[in-house]
């Protein structure tokens, strides 16, 4: 896949999937993905995202290597903007904190109830050796989230994180927690989604900011089978040591599907960051294009 928006050339990547199908219902999977980035020179070309092997079968299936975390995949596509430079994560929509990939992480995953209820949890295993210390600090990340489909129409979301003290700095490093809770629902031709981050004390590596929940929403309509219209909304709150702060994220776009591999975006984008000690609040603001190409 390869996807274009002016200025963030490095939402393209290129993925290699792999099945082998063992008998008695268990297969072996393989992944290997790669962030391409096709905007200015100079840049790297290629940098890792997900690469993991595993197993599939009755009892579900298990994964080892990097991949994304259960907190960020449970509500990943409630954002019509995804993998774009005008998506909520990273822009005050949505915490970045949490939702990049995670290495040396061991994931399960199984659906129960006809498959309406999917349970995935992973732990992050922590290498990291205080000082002086032959062994690790074991300070292991845990993540998980169950989605429940009780219909096509309709998916509700719960998701945990927690990488208190991870990287061995157990002084310094804050103790990063956060519970997420969401639903998507789709009427004929309008999706409608919405989700609540709450974070726990300490969730930035700034010192003064101690807990903070960040609110998402999103609605979108399928003029045609071509066309569809979205917007987004998002607001991150901020409890800090000695004022709270405030930032916004808005985004607006058009969406063409010229055929089922190639489709065409044209967005805006403003982002506002609530003020701080030093500096009043600021805005900033994107419009442009985007061009996805799957093969």
């Amino acid at each position: 896949r390869a996807t274009t928006p002016e200025g963030a050339g490095s939402y393209g990547y290129l993925k290699f999937s792999a099945t082998e199908d063992l008998g008695d219902g268990m297969k072996a999977l393989a992944v290997f993905n790669f962030q391409t980035n096709v905007g200015d020179a100079g840049t790297a070309a290629i940098a890792g995202r997900e690469s993991y092997v595993g197993l599939s079968g009755g009892m579900g299936t298990m994964l080892v290597g990097t991949m994304s975390s259960p907190y960020k995949s449970s509500t990943a596509s409630y954002d019509p903007f995804l993998a774009t430079s005008f998506q909520a994560r990273g822009n005050n929509g949505m915490s970045a904190l949490f939702n990049g990939y995670v290495s040396n992480a061991v994931a399960y995953a199984n659906n129960f109830m006809d498959g309406q209820i999917k349970l995935v949890a992973a732990l992050v295993v922590d290498e990291a050796k205080a000082a002086g210390e032959d062994k690790t600090t074991a300070h292991h990340g845990k993540s998980f989230s169950v989605n429940y489909d009780p219909s096509a129409q309709l998916n509700v979301s719960f998701a945990h994180i927690d990488v208190t003290d991870m990287g061995g700095a157990t002084d310094s490093t804050p103790n990063m927690k956060a519970n997420k809770i969401g639903a998507k629902y789709t009427m004929d031709a309008i999706t409608v989604a919405a989700q609540v981050e709450m974070m726990g004390e300490g969730y930035s590596t700034d010192a003064n900011k101690q807990s903070g929940n960040v609110m998402f929403v999103s609605a979108s309509y399928a003029m045609d089978k071509a066309n569809t219209v979205s917007a987004s909304y998002g607001s991150t709150s901020e409890k800090l040591t000695a004022r709270d702060t405030n930032d916004t994220y808005f985004a607006f776009g058009l969406n063409h599907a010229f055929s089922k591999k190639t489709s065409g975006m044209v967005s805006y984008r403003a982002s506002k960051l609530g003020e701080t000690a030093a500096v009043g609040s600021t805005t900033d603001r994107a419009i442009g294009a985007v061009l996805r190409v799957n093969f």
